[in-house]
């Protein structure tokens, strides 16, 4: 695999946030106040940002609609951004729930559940790349599934935004069902995005 397919395998480390998350809880390797899923994003997002721009210019080179992938690269950056300041400036916040934690708290689900959908946006760009692209196919046919889970967790957080509270659907503990269920979808993605990066031309 040579080094720029190299730098796309790497921007996958970012989908399994949720095992890399559960395994260090479980384990107790750290704790859940010192390191929490901010920090757990910062991680695997500074990683997966860093491999996902280095691979830029690979995917403008095999595809000419290469540019579908950019809404990955901003959701990958966004959330790396809203993962740092949410570990470095909520913790010294007064009242974390007054501005701006919140704001930096929304920012960064937003980031995270825009990885699937900007997911698919690149998978189809990678749709006419070679002769064989069922992989591709089928990864973005469970790519737009796993979307849909994450756009009607979007749509709840404008509505809640816009104090549409009676419209509201993922409360405790419906939401954190959700995005449970959402993290296991993109541990899908994540596998199925390697598959795609083996397929892929030099």
């Amino acid at each position: 695999m040579g080094t720029t397919r190299t730098a796309l395998a790497v921007t996958t480390l970012v989908f399994f946030w949720l095992p890399v998350f559960t395994i260090l809880m479980v384990t107790g390797i750290f704790s859940a106040i010192g390191y929490s899923l901010g920090t757990v994003f910062l991680i695997v997002g500074i990683i997966s940002s860093v491999g996902y721009i280095g691979a830029l210019n690979y995917l403008r080179r095999i595809s000419k609609h290469w540019y579908l992938g950019l809404p990955l690269a901003a959701a990958l950056i966004a959330g790396t951004v809203s993962a740092f300041l949410a570990v470095s400036v909520i913790p010294n916040l007064t009242t974390p729930n007054v501005f701006p934690g919140p704001l930096i708290t929304n920012s960064g689900t937003v980031a995270l559940l825009s990885l699937a959908p900007c997911s698919l946006l690149l998978f189809i760009a990678l749709s006419s790349v070679g002769e064989r692209n069922d992989v591709i196919t089928g990864t973005a046919v469970v790519t737009s599934l796993v979307s849909l889970v994450s756009v009607a967790m979007l749509v709840d957080m404008a509505l809640s935004a816009l104090n549409l509270s009676a419209q509201i659907m993922f409360r405790h503990p419906i939401g954190e069902g959700m995005m449970i269920l959402y993290g296991m979808g993109t541990m899908i993605i994540g596998i199925l995005f390697l598959m795609v990066v083996r397929r892929l031309p030099d």
